[in-house]
């Protein structure tokens, strides 16, 4: 099975660091609400201690997302067998997604500002499938894998559609 770019470690890490960064961030400010407003010796203290552990969350959030990041580079898997598109994800939870050829409809090759500043590209398979939105998809390709990648997955489609 082909794995993603090393790249996409920082595609991934990038999307934790804003999506996750609420939690912190909301955390941050109901600290900062609960510093006192006189100057004594008590609220030089808690301003210190409210410093560090907004440091410290903040810290944590980075290294988790970076850890987070790693690990969701490293389980995430494709391949192409005779019948199939098959992809295998998931860290804690693993999830195996099976796609076959003639149930392709749509290659599309997605490059948003994040990937193309990061050399990288998103492949999404369509199918008919209401439900599977989302499952034919790969982030953190290099764009000529990409390329080759979907005219492999097109002339297997057209093949398997013709037979």
């Amino acid at each position: 099975m082909k794995r993603l770019s090393p790249r996409a470690i920082w595609l991934f890490f990038i999307s934790y660091l804003i999506r996750l960064g609420i939690v912190p961030v909301a955390f941050g400010f109901y600290l900062i609400s609960l510093l006192p407003t006189s100057d004594t010796v008590l609220s030089n203290a808690f301003y210190s201690t409210v410093l560090i552990s907004i440091i410290i969350n903040i810290a944590l959030w980075i290294l988790l997302s970076l850890l987070w990041a790693w690990l969701t580079q490293h389980f995430f898997r494709y391949t192409l067998t005779a019948a199939y598109f098959q992809k295998e994800v998931g860290v804690l939870y693993k999830k195996s997604i099976t796609i076959p050829y003639e149930n392709i409809q749509n290659i599309e090759i997605d490059q948003g500002l994040l990937l193309r500043l990061l050399g990288l590209s998103e492949i999404r398979i369509e199918t008919a499938s209401a439900h599977a939105r989302g499952e034919g998809r790969l982030p953190g390709l290099v764009r000529q894998e990409a390329e080759a990648l979907k005219e492999e997955l097109v002339r297997r489609a057209h093949a398997a559609k013709t037979n």
